[in-house]
């Protein structure tokens, strides 16, 4: 075997490699010096067995090969065979001296590119220039079809890709198959910049792929320094670089050509895919580098809409966190369930190791409330126990969010911490613990925590405003039952300390009315009538303050009895008719035949009517009273119609109220207390009915006493 190097530039400065088969040195010498004569830069090497040329086509690249036709063993159409169940697509001369032309011109049919007789070298230049512009002319055709392929390949598998996981594993998987790829990792850039960059996503034909989940990449840093303006850098053989850190990458994982892929939107960094290479060296063509460069703009497109549609789903999950501790928060009515509330909804979001929420509720009052992930794991107070003088530190304003701590056995830890103040004070804070040191918190999880944060805030100020108001409620339900039962009580003994004189007084007046003791002139009787008349008004009015004091503080009992309907009407009227015939006007009485008895407390419900009628008397000039009795299902009405003054719409609600009268005063027409309908309506609600009203100016009145039929 022989070689040649010729080193002048030639064929757009890339130098060819020539394997020539022949058997007779001679010729051999021959074909190389009409190759020197021309200049062609690049190297021959001569071989002349079927064995050599399988050799020589597994352990080295060769651009042509010239062959005789005839050699030991084996002929051109063997070479030619055998090429043609290689894996690379090498272009054959046939170089002859005893084929004739018609052989010759078969074997060009055959597949051999050309040929040239031995008797006329000097055609050999020109023929491999026109051989090699045609092979390099089908490769690239062939080239362009194979990239076209792969792209239609890879856009038709990112078609519908939405979520970020599944747009980086379809690119890898994607990229490793169509390029015959060793490994493919996409490398997701830190929270705080561009580097450390950590592998996120490997192919799934990548063995033992999941191992590398994490791990960062000294070759796509180191390569991204020396090249920051190249989208795409290719590296045929990393055994050749002289960088140690590149070096210690090649042989600790293996890899003897690679690929860095940048991905880059808009100037912002997107991440970096990593090609390697590890079961042989591997020339990168520039067709492979170019349709990277065309990809990786569609990638990174790709990732940015996925990266932009995962924070999307994000700002929805971190709405939806923020309206269920909302929800949660509103349904607690202790600061325990708040604080806890608060940290299982932090938990499930976050999914950390542990949440803790301390805070100073009350005066020496600290509750500590936490969700563990695994609660197998030691509580909150354990761990700070475990801490020793970084505990107190916890406590401590002003540290930053973020806390590096050892916990027991040596393990590290990442604490994040959110403070909690309520109106400028601080009662405590939010923990969050992760056992993995390599966890980070984002500017948006800081912001989320504090939103979260101000969400508890406002449901423990709520919660102690609550309590001090019902506190302030509860003192002043005191006073104030405390102040009705004194007046009660005020009321209970004036009543009956006036009673007792005013009933010696009704008593001396009727003996004089009745003169026993002599007769009486006309002025005497006058003024004895109206000792009666103010005495009997002023006997109402105690009998009415005894019976609202004793309704209002609970005293009073009902007796109730089956009562004739018809009976207890009649009584009622009996009174009001002399004042009726007085003013002309007429008392009517229908009761609904359905209705002969109710169950009722006698005395208090002729009270009631009797009010009820007495005031219809009262306030009615012309026209009738009427009482007007009806049964319906489940109640018994009442109904008494006057055609008196009526009452506007605007003064109703203060009918039932005690010492209350429409006509106010110095100057008004009608006497009375204001104590009949309020003490009516009470009456009525412990029967269990009520009263109503209907009325209106100038057209009279109707009140309704609602009973039950029991």
């Amino acid at each position: 075997m022989n070689a040649l190097s010729l080193p002048t530039p030639w064929l757009n400065g890339k130098p060819l490699r020539l394997l020539i088969l022949e058997d007779e040195p001679a010729d051999a010498e021959l074909i190389i010096r009409a190759i020197e004569g021309a200049c062609f830069p690049g190297s021959c090497r001569v071989i002349n067995k079927l064995a050599d040329l399988k050799r020589e086509l597994k352990t080295h690249s060769w651009d042509m090969v010239l062959s005789d036709f005839y050699l030991e063993g084996f002929t051109a159409y063997d070479v030619l065979d055998y090429l043609g169940r290689s894996a690379q697509p090498t272009p054959v001369i046939l170089i002859t001296g005893s084929l004739g032309e018609e052989a010759a011109v078969a074997c060009v049919k055959a597949g051999i590119k050309d040929y040239v007789l031995k008797d006329n070298l000097n055609r050999l230049p020109g023929v491999i220039w026109a051989v090699w512009q045609d092979h390099l002319a089908a490769v690239q055709q062939q080239l362009q079809l194979h990239q076209t392929t792969i792209t239609n390949q890879i856009l038709r598998g990112m078609q519908g890709k939405i979520d970020l996981d599944d747009v980086l594993q379809t690119t890898v998987d994607l990229l490793h198959a169509a390029l015959q790829l060793s490994r493919c990792i996409f490398f997701m850039p830190s929270r705080e910049g561009t580097f450390p960059m950590r592998a996120s996503c490997v192919s799934h034909q990548t063995a033992n792929g999941q191992l590398l989940i994490g791990a960062h990449c000294p070759l796509l840093e180191y390569y991204h320094r020396q090249y920051p303006d190249q989208i795409v850098v290719a590296v045929d053989d990393l055994s050749r670089e002289t960088d140690p850190q590149v070096l210690q990458s090649h042989h600790t994982y293996q890899v003897r050509s690679f690929i860095l892929v940048k991905l880059v939107h808009q100037g912002r960094p997107l991440g970096g895919l990593c090609l390697h290479q590890c079961d042989r060296q591997r020339s990168w063509s520039v067709g492979e580098v170019e349709l990277l460069k065309d990809l990786a703009a569609y990638y990174s497109l790709a990732i940015y809409q996925a990266q932009l549609f995962r924070r999307l789903q994000e700002q929805v999950r971190r709405e939806q966190l923020l309206h269920h501790l909302s929800q949660a928060l509103n349904s607690q009515l202790t600061p325990e369930s708040i604080l806890q509330a608060t940290a299982d909804c932090v938990g499930e979001y976050f999914q950390v190791d542990q949440v803790a929420i301390t805070a100073t509720v009350a005066p020496g009052q600290i509750l500590v409330r936490e969700w563990r992930l695994d609660q197998d794991r030691p509580a909150w107070q354990e761990v700070t126990a475990a801490l020793g003088g970084l505990a107190e530190l916890l406590q401590d304003p002003t540290l930053p969010h973020f806390c590096f701590l050892k916990l027991k056995r040596g393990s590290a830890a990442v604490i994040l911490r959110v403070p909690i103040i309520i109106q400028g004070e601080w009662i405590g804070y939010l923990f969050l613990l992760s056992r993995q040191p390599e966890h980070r918190f984002g500017p948006e999880d800081i912001r989320l925590l504090e939103r979260l944060v101000s969400q508890l805030v406002v449901a423990l100020t709520d919660l102690r405003n609550r309590q001090i108001l019902e506190q302030l409620v509860q003192e002043r339900t005191r006073e104030l039952q405390a102040a009705s039962q004194a007046k009660s009580d005020f009321l209970s003994i004036v009543s009956h300390e006036l009673r007792t004189p005013l009933t010696g007084i009704l008593g001396f007046s009727r003996l004089l009315e009745k003169q026993i003791f002599g007769p009486l002139n006309p002025k005497q009787l006058q003024y004895v009538e109206n000792i009666l008349s103010c005495s009997d008004h002023l006997l109402d009015l105690i009998n009415d303050l005894l019976d609202l004091s004793k309704i209002e503080a609970g005293q009073e009992e009902l007796c109730l009895t089956l009562v004739v309907v018809r009976e207890c009407c009649e009584a009622c009227f009996l009174p009001m008719r002399e004042k009726a015939a007085a003013k002309g006007l007429s008392l009517n009485l229908f009761i609904d035949p359905q209705v002969s008895t109710c169950r009722a407390d006698r005395r208090r419900l002729q009270q009631i009517l009797a009010n009820l009628i007495g005031n219809g008397v009262k306030f009615t000039d012309r026209g009738s009273v009427t009482l007007r009795v009806e049964k319906q299902p489940g109640w018994i009405y009442f109904h008494v119609q006057d055609t008196g003054i009526g009452i506007a719409a605007a003064d109703y609600p203060r009918l039932f109220q005690p010492f209350s009268q429409i006509d106010q005063g110095a100057n008004r027409h009608y006497e009375g207390t204001g104590l009949g309908l309020s003490l009516s309506m009470h009456l009525a609600c412990l029967h269990g009915g009520t009263i109503t009203v209907e009325s209106s100016l100038g057209q009279g009145s109707c009140f309704t006493l609602h009973l039950p039929d029991l």
